[in-house]
């Protein structure tokens, strides 16, 4: 059994009917039935996603036989719409609730409020798209996702509860699309304890495996935390609070996997 390991985590055919040779204009393999300034690179990437279909599927096909894996991945994708909805009434709860505090922040005291909705919006919605790429691939990231954002939206229902934080002063309006799905028309500006945007950068910081999706989610979890102060939408610790509460719920339902006996394996295809 032999390991491949490229952009897609993918095999290159090197047989069935199609022979690979070195091509000296651009220091890279083509088949030789083919011209490579003539589209090649088109078929090549038809190659890769036609792998990346059938690998993922059996994956897929081989985590689900799994009885752990599958009983998990019911109780998880059931538990998660009905925490989402819940937190949708909370937050139109805690925003009508009464009484408050303001905090004495010393940051935001001196940072200018801008509107940087759309650089937000970007990174958010860029390193959702990734993480979902990645997770059609990995069953097991698939279910360490739903299970760890079930758990950090328990969280952020419990400590907003606690804590009961008014606005910051000067806040403005942050339009995200994404957001926006959860919390409707009403802006919300009461869920500050602790920051979802962070969090949610941040536990899937925790769930990547490839070393350029890391950084790159990690220049968006510091990059979002800065723009975040920068609205005024968070307080610091709101902010600076956000990975350590991810950080616990991505342990916990790692935990929380290894007790059922689901292997938590290298993501890494077989061919």
């Amino acid at each position: 059994m032999r390991l491949f390991r490229n952009k897609f985590e993918l095999p290159i055919p090197k047989r069935r009917g199609i022979e690979l040779q070195y091509c000296p204009a651009n220091g890279r393999k083509a088949p030789a039935t083919f011209t490579p300034f003539l589209g090649f690179s088109f078929f090549r990437w038809v190659l890769q996603i036609t792998y990346f279909i059938n690998l993922s599927g059996r994956n897929w096909s081989n985590e689900w036989h799994t009885k752990a894996f599958r009983k998990n991945l019911i109780i998880a994708g059931v538990l998660l719409p009905v925490i989402l909805i819940s937190t949708h009434y909370f937050f139109d709860f805690i925003q009508d609730c009464k009484g408050g505090i303001v905090l004495n922040d010393w940051v935001l005291q001196r940072l200018r409020a801008r509107d940087v909705s759309m650089p937000i919006s970007f990174l958010m919605a860029s390193v959702m798209f990734l993480c979902l790429l990645r997770c059609v691939s990995n069953p097991t990231m698939f279910l360490i996702a739903i299970m760890g954002f079930t758990l950090l939206f328990t969280a952020r229902i419990i400590t907003i509860s606690c804590t009961r934080l008014l606005a910051p002063r000067g806040l403005i309006d942050l339009h995200d699309p994404i957001c926006n799905l959860m919390y409707g028309s009403t802006f919300i500006t009461r869920d500050l304890f602790f920051s979802g945007h962070t969090a949610t950068l941040s536990f899937l910081f925790l769930c990547s495996y490839k070393k350029i999706d890391k950084y790159y989610i990690l220049f968006a979890v510091v990059s979002v935390g800065f723009l975040l102060l920068v609205q005024h939408v968070h307080y610091t610790v709101d902010v600076v609070c956000a990975p350590v509460f991810a950080f616990g719920c991505f342990w916990l339902s790692k935990k929380i996997m290894n007790m059922q006996g689901i292997a938590i394996q290298s993501p890494t295809l077989r061919y």
